[in-house]
């Protein structure tokens, strides 16, 4: 979960980069540039504040709180840049997770807590936005979980096994 280079590759639906601006020990500051297809695609730089805790041998638990949320227009062109935070469309306001992980019987349980909000939309599009926003969370985990689980299996490294050629005697 540390490993936020890989975030891009990881989270490939959803996250277009990744960068680190501090760490001190377990508590990290980074910033992603987060997006989501949808009828029109939207873009947004996306600053967290995440702390890693261990708990114990087999348990730990991940806190992130995004401070920033920006909106991007343009995107792609020589003129791509943020929108005013607060002067934007408000369709993701604020992004806070909460992951428990718990290592047992040979697997890794993980369960994640996530609260996304907007801002009010206006009623002459709400038939419009209503739908996107309120399907960001479920939509939002399953993905995450799919790619957590495909990560985890890739770094699998097989066991060596003895080998069947004949001792030398």
């Amino acid at each position: 979960m540390e490993n936020y280079p890989s975030y891009p590759q990881i989270f490939s639906f959803g996250v277009q980069r990744s960068k680190v601006l501090s760490q001190e020990k377990n508590d990290f500051q980074v910033q992603l540039r987060m997006f989501r297809e949808a009828r029109s695609p939207v873009f947004y730089n996306v600053d967290l504040d995440d702390r890693y805790v261990r708990v114990d041998e087999g348990h730990g638990y991940r806190r992130s709180r995004s401070t920033r949320i920006a909106e991007l227009a343009d995107v792609g062109k020589p003129t791509e840049h943020e929108l005013p935070v607060g002067n934007d469309r408000g369709l993701l306001w604020r992004l806070d997770m909460d992951w428990s992980c718990e290592e047992e019987n040979g697997g890794v349980f993980l369960q994640i807590e996530l609260i996304a909000l907007s801002r009010s939309v206006p009623a002459i599009i709400a038939w419009l936005a209503n739908p996107y926003i309120q399907g960001i969370p479920q939509e939002y985990l399953e993905k995450v979980l799919q790619a957590m689980r495909s990560g985890a299996a890739a770094q699998v490294v097989p066991h060596a096994t003895p080998s069947s050629s004949p001792r030398p005697s």
